[in-house]
């Protein structure tokens, strides 16, 4: 059995991992301008891929590393008792129905604040909050009813399977004209897409999705079982790196594209994650590292929190319009201009300026929640 000073660090170096998924996210999701960002925080497009398109695949690889600890004691046994099902539930319906309100929510805002026409009809279905309850009520399932045999194997299914998918659909994998476009416009319609063209976090690529969940289990599983921690995850970083490569290598074949979640960034992904999460880890070794990874882990204990709350502010500041010189323009983009554009000019580090005090300011919010034991959970 595992002591409670390992599992205490193997959680430690989780909240780590979270936290710099929910660090990039902010940074990435709150820029001062769209139009000025520096390349490595833009997402790169239809294929290819950047800092900003592996934040997602970190919270994900999490969620199912999370899983390795809270579903040990259930994990490849067949039986799910009742209470856990309940719990696993309550936790996707939460994540889902968030993820709702706050596609929801910018709509509301304009109809509030700027008279504008908002009806159910105009919602987007999917979103990043959906996406993980899809994938955590799966990979749970997955984790307790297969064997460990068969949860390796299922992730090579998915993944060949998936890329047996794609390469069958008729046409090419353009964003116009790709099977996850058209099996999520059959499921939910063009107008509950994102902008009414290829989802990012549509229903069918979530099975490809699904597969960076459960090799983060199996990370997870790996740093629980190792008994020590420094060769653990040396271990751990060699086989991320090794999934980069094999990542690149299908891309030769299969490109790595985000939106559809192709094989290949699944593999490129949680490569990295699990890099990352092997860094985190060894890092608790070092105390000087360790201290350094506390603001991290702060922001990782209330990422769920820091997600819903900085996404609720800024979609209100981006509703509330105002009328300066003859010109309508948002109380961010006013923020942006006239604080920080004023003084830096319009580019690339005065967006970035404004997203980092963003971020600094959440993290004061998230730091005194810390002192006081405030977690938020689903």
């Amino acid at each position: 059995m595992e002591s409670a000073g390992k599992s205490s660090a193997r959680l430690e170096s989780l909240d780590m991992l979270r936290g710099i998924a929910i660090f990039g996210m902010v940074l990435v999701n709150n820029p001062g301008s769209w139009e000025h960002m520096f390349p490595l925080l833009r997402h790169a497009g239809w294929s290819g891929y950047t800092i900003a398109d592996l934040v997602f695949p970190f919270f994900l690889f999490a969620v199912g590393a999370s899983q390795s600890f809270s579903l040990a004691n259930t994990e490849h046994t067949g039986k799910l008792p009742l209470n856990l099902f309940i719990r696993i539930l309550r936790r996707t319906a939460i994540f889902f129905l968030l993820g709702l309100f706050l596609n929801a929510l910018p709509g509301l805002l304009n109809e509030i604040f700027n008279g504008e026409t908002y009806t159910i009809n105009d919602i987007r279905i999917m979103g990043v909050l959906q996406r993980i309850a899809i994938v955590y009520f799966a990979s749970a399932i997955c984790i307790v009813f297969l064997s460990e045999r068969l949860l390796w194997m299922t992730i090579a299914l998915l993944l060949l399977g998936y890329w047996a998918m794609l390469a069958g659909f008729p046409g090419s994998l353009s964003p116009g004209n790709n099977p996850a476009l058209f099996i999520d416009r059959l499921l939910l319609g063009g107008s509950h897409l994102y902008k009414g063209g290829s989802d990012p976090e549509g229903i069918f690529s979530s099975v490809s999705a699904l597969t960076t969940a459960l090799l983060g289990y199996k990370a997870g599983c790996f740093l629980r079982q190792e008994k020590g921690l420094r060769t653990a995850s040396w271990k751990l970083f060699a086989a991320g790196i090794l999934g980069v490569a094999l990542g690149s290598l299908w891309s030769l074949w299969l490109p790595v594209c985000k939106d559809l979640w192709t094989g290949s960034y699944a593999l490129v992904s949680a490569g990295w994650a699990a890099a990352f999460f092997a860094l985190c880890n060894a890092a608790l070794k070092w105390q000087g590292l360790h201290r350094l990874g506390l603001p991290l882990q702060i922001m990782g204990r209330n990422a769920l929190f820091l997600f819903i709350a900085s996404g609720i502010v800024t979609r209100i500041l981006l509703s509330v319009r105002l009328h300066i010189d003859g010109q309508t323009i948002n109380l961010w983009f006013c923020l942006y201009d006239r604080v920080f554009a004023s003084w830096m000019g319009r580019n690339n580090l005065s967006s970035f300026t404004l997203a980092a005090c963003y971020l600094a300011s959440w993290w004061l919010v998230l730091y005194m929640m810390d002192r006081l034991g405030w977690r938020l959970k689903a």
